[in-house]
């Protein structure tokens, strides 16, 4: 309640400083190397093991 009524009365200051109840999309490009090619091997493998027990047991995964 309070964050919609100082979004009511300073909107346009909010707006300023940089607030707002409003999603905006980034574009980030920071030229990254693909993921699995930027980390150890033995990370990565750890990474594919934990994913595929998270999916196992609790039925989600962190990655795609």
């Amino acid at each position: 309640m309070i964050v919609v009524l100082l979004n009511v009365m300073f909107k346009k200051s909010l707006k300023r400083w940089g607030y707002s109840l409003k999603s905006s999309k980034l574009n980030v490009d920071e030229n990254l190397p693909f993921f699995f090619t930027a980390i150890k091997h033995s990370e990565a493998n750890w990474l594919v093991k934990e994913n595929v027990n998270l999916n196992n047991n609790y039925g989600f995964s962190i990655q795609s």
